[in-house]
């Protein structure tokens, strides 16, 4: 019989076949992961009613993320998967953050309301990950003591208009926020070396610092193109970065140094400041 355990047991066999840093850390991939991840994907349809069970235990979540979490049980790599794997676990950081703010933000719901249903199953989780990157950020700006922002707006408009993440009131200046990823995408099909000593070497220096000009180019672009077309004007524009990947977090420094230098040596006209988060708790901001 499938239990949660057992989906459990599969998932961390499949992260520490995929994670080097977890073999690193002494995690082992036994049999009894073997055979767990055997009984998953032989036994599609409990899968996916274990599953559905388990997150009518986070009435938010189900609320917002069940048609997107429904499409992905039908997809493919179903045990790569971030948001299924969120549902079995005892604690929901997800459910925690909408049930903390959904009343704080205005617009809230349409944080939702552009989630298409990819047709791959890993994009499905990278949607899932867009926004559950916004709901940290706004989590972090608005309950953490170093920040404590107000007047969270979700920014909506017309699809054919450049559009940004969030509004928000900061110290009684008015800023315009938008969220970004750092993800394996952006680094061209590479991803960084798992040893953090490793990361010191030129190669794997340029690999960031090329990824990070890419990105800030990008964003700089979309908030001037963004402020342009608005009425109202704006005190700051603050860019968010969250990294996904694990190295990343290992090596906070080095990207909070990348990040000066490129502020320091480049030309961002449409932006001011820059809030790194690199997990649940830990952020650099820069301004």
């Amino acid at each position: 019989m499938l239990t949660r355990d057992i989906a459990l047991k599969a998932y961390q066999g499949v992260a520490i076949m995929n994670e080097p840093l977890l073999r690193l850390s002494g995690s082992t991939f036994t049999q009894e992961h073997a055979d767990a991840i055997k009984l998953v994907l032989d036994n599609p349809s409990d899968f996916r009613d274990l599953v559905l069970q388990e997150l009518s235990r986070f009435p938010k979540m189900e609320l917002y993320f069940r048609p997107l979490i429904e499409a992905r049980l039908n997809r493919n790599k179903i045990l790569d998967s971030d948001i299924l794997s969120s549902i079995l676990l005892n604690k929901n950081e997800v459910e925690e953050r909408l049930s903390r703010n959904h009343l704080k933000v205005k617009y809230f719901e349409s944080i939702f309301s552009e989630v298409g249903l990819p047709i791959d199953g890993i994009e499905s989780d990278e949607v899932f990950l867009d926004i559950w990157n916004e709901l940290l950020t706004i989590d972090l700006l608005i309950n953490d003591p170093q920040l404590g922002f107000s007047e969270i707006e979700k920014v909506v408009r017309r699809r054919d208009l450049t559009k940004i993440d969030l509004l928000a009131t900061y110290e009684g200046q008015k800023y315009a926020i938008e969220i970004t990823r750092l993800r394996k995408r952006d680094f061209l099909g590479t991803t960084l070396p798992n040893m953090v000593d490793a990361m010191f070497l030129k190669e794997n220096l340029d690999d960031l610092q090329n990824a990070l000009k890419s990105k800030l180019k990008d964003k700089d672009k979309q908030f001037l193109r963004f402020c342009k077309q608005e009425t109202e004007s704006f005190d700051k524009r603050l860019l968010v970065i969250k990294t996904s990947q694990w190295e990343y977090q290992d090596a906070s420094n080095i990207l909070l140094e990348q990040t000066k230098r490129l502020l320091e040596n480049e030309v961002y006209e449409g932006i001011d400041e820059v809030l790194i988060v690199y997990d649940v708790i830990n952020f650099d901001w820069i301004r």
